[in-house]
Order: C-alpha cells, then structure tokens, then sequence
C-alpha cells in the first residue's frame, strides 16, 4: 500500500511538472514595446493629450472646427475618416468637434498624408504645432 501511494505521489507530480512547463511555453513573452499602446482609443488619448492641455491653457470654449485630410462630404463617406473623427472627439471631451464648422475662433488638425499648409483655411493660423499631424488653429492675423 505505501508502494502505491508513493508511485501516486510521483506521478501527480510528474503530472503537475509537465502541465506547468507545458503552460509555460505557451504564455508569450510581456510586449517590450511599451512606448505605443495597442489599443486604437489609448493611442488617440496620447496622441491629443498635449492638445487637450493647450485648450485648457488657452482658455477654449465651444465648439472647435476639425480639420482632416478629407473635406467634410468625403469625411462623412470614409469609415476609416469618421473612426479618426470620433475617436478624436472622445479624446478631446469636453471639447466639441464639428467638421463644418468653419466660423469659430479655433480649430483642430488632425492630418495623417497632406501637409498643414494645404489643409489651413484662409483666416486661420498655427497656434501650435504638436508634431504627428496635430495642430491648433487660431482664427486670426499670423
């Protein structure tokens, strides 16, 4: 009897070693590139939050143009456009976003392909630049 419950013994145990470098080998290795997240909402919160912090310096109240690489008819078309858009929006809350707003005092740029200079419209300047197609806009002389 005690011969079994040792031979028992050592299988469970055998068992267990086996099952727990089977487990090892299968969980990968932790992502070591830790400086962009993976997560499309994490990454538009980063990439707007120097933004975010200009308005509150700036004081900015109200609703803010929104800039892309897409006039506003061709943005209402595109998925990949109106994901960006929204995706911007709730970066930037309590800010409001409109596409066809083009009569306020600020506005945001959100360019992945065109050069700013080609996107700005006639009135408005670049308040700040924060690199990565994120700009301010200020309506006003330059």
């Amino acid at each position: 009897m005690k011969t079994w419950c040792t031979i028992s013994t050592l299988l469970i145990v055998l068992v267990c070693g086996l099952n727990l470098t089977h487990a090892v080998r299968r969980t990968p290795p932790p992502n070591a590139s830790t400086t962009q997240p993976t997560n499309n909402v994490m990454r538009q919160e980063a990439r707007f939050a120097p933004l975010r912090q200009a308005l509150q310096r700036h004081a900015v109240r109200g609703t803010l143009g929104y800039l892309t690489d897409l006039s506003p008819d061709q943005l209402a078309a595109d998925p990949k456009g109106m994901e960006d858009y929204f995706l911007t929006q709730f970066a930037l809350v309590p800010w409001v976003l409109d596409a066809r707003k083009a009569d306020g005092l600020w506005a945001v740029a959100n360019l992945h392909t065109t050069r700013p200079e080609t996107q700005i419209p006639a009135g408005f300047r670049v308040a700040e630049d924060f690199g990565d197609g994120v700009l301010l806009l200020r309506r006003g002389p330059p």
